[in-house]
Order: C-alpha cells, then sequence, then structure tokens
C-alpha cells in the first residue's frame, strides 16, 4: 500500500474591501468535504487537514457579498487574503 498523500492548511485574513479593516466572525470554507473555519477577532483563519486537490473557497458573513474562488491546493498556502465588499455599498 501507498501512503496517503500529505494534507495541506490553507490560512489567511479577511477583510472589508473598502476600509481594510478585518472581518470576525467569517465562515470560511474548502470544497464539500465540511472542512471549514470561522476569521478570528484580527480577521485570520486556519482550515488544515485538506487533501491535495481543487476546491472551491468561500466567505460568507451577514452584511456582505459571499466570496467564491476555485483553486488548486497542493501544497500548504499561507497569507491568502480575502477581501469583502459590504452589500450596502456595492451599489455605490
Amino acid at each position: 500500500m501507498g501512503a496517503a498523500p500529505a494534507r495541506v492548511t490553507l490560512s489567511g485574513t479577511v477583510t472589508d474591501v473598502d476600509g481594510g479593516e478585518p472581518l470576525a466572525g467569517v465562515v470560511i470554507s474548502v470544497g464539500e468535504d465540511y472542512l471549514w473555519a470561522v476569521t478570528s477577532p484580527d480577521g485570520d483563519f486556519t482550515v488544515s487537514g485538506i487533501e491535495p486537490g481543487k476546491y472551491v473557497v468561500k466567505a460568507s458573513y451577514l452584511g456582505y457579498v459571499d466570496f467564491s474562488q476555485e483553486m488548486e491546493l497542493s501544497t500548504s498556502m499561507e497569507g491568502f487574503s480575502i477581501r469583502m465588499q459590504d452589500l450596502l455599498q456595492r451599489g455605490t
């Protein structure tokens, strides 16, 4: 039997697109495998235990436009930046 592929980690920060303030309590999900995290008061997050592959990374936060991006995760990634748009500012 071959060894299982090493798991990878995605970590980064979520901020408001307009003011750059960190957003606490944003739910970050990776794929459909129930891998998720919630941002800290500083907007930081870490999702661990991800099998290498292609995933849709999503971020959702009440009052903000949902974020969604497809990406290939073959190695751990640090410093991933998500900038979210306030729904009230979207139309201006």
